[in-house]
């Protein structure tokens, strides 16, 4: 009686550890497209965190060079097109297109 005991319940926790590995796979599935919009993100972060130097933090620019940088970025090369809609807007595309893959 307790080795037929014992044996469900191997089986029950072998279960349980498979239906639970499954719902983890699902869950951190990432698709092309948004390891794409995560890069692009660190990207525009790592812009953020690095723009102005240690230098430039302790002496103020005043209005004039302010203007001569803004219009230095200005003339840059062209940038890549970056998305205006909204969170909730990217997410319904996204799912579109999930659903126009299967």
């Amino acid at each position: 009686m307790g080795v037929l005991i014992g044996i469900i319940g191997a089986v029950l926790l072998g279960l349980m550890c498979y239906v639970l590995w499954r719902y983890w796979t699902d869950v951190t599935a990432r698709t092309p497209d948004s390891d794409r919009y995560e890069r692009r993100i660190a990207a525009l972060n790592e812009r953020q965190a690095n723009r102005y130097s240690d230098d430039q933090l302790k002496n103020p620019v005043d209005g004039d060079d302010a203007w001569a940088l803004m219009v230095q970025r200005g003339k840059r090369i062209a940038r890549r097109p970056r998305y205006s809609g909204s969170f909730a807007r990217r997410n319904d595309e996204r799912r579109n297109d999930e659903r126009r893959k299967r």
